[in-house]
């Protein structure tokens, strides 16, 4: 059994890759994690009380002070559910 969880994966979208070869690039600077960016996954009314959001957030933050950069959004395009042979239960939020 095999359960695959793509929080930003949609089947409809496309990405473009960035070129490979590119002059002078500019990285992406880290990002400091805030509670509110550790908590907004859970904006959505009902979906979790307030104080298990709160330990989320507070165990995010300790093990995630620098908020994760989406890069190599690409890779998404090869991913075919179809291909995967054995039992699977493939996850994408609805409102993610």
């Amino acid at each position: 059994r095999l359960i695959l969880y793509g929080s930003i994966y949609d089947p409809n979208i496309r990405y473009p890759r960035e070129p490979l070869y590119v002059k002078n690039k500019n990285e992406i600077p880290d990002i400091q994690n805030t509670f509110d960016s550790a908590v907004e996954d859970f904006t959505i009314e009902g979906t979790i009380p307030p104080e298990p959001a709160k330990e989320f957030a507070k165990a995010a933050l300790l093990s995630d002070p620098i908020k994760a950069q989406w890069k190599q959004q690409h890779q998404f395009n090869n991913l075919d559910p179809a291909h995967v042979h054995v039992p699977t239960l493939v996850v994408a939020g609805d409102q993610d």
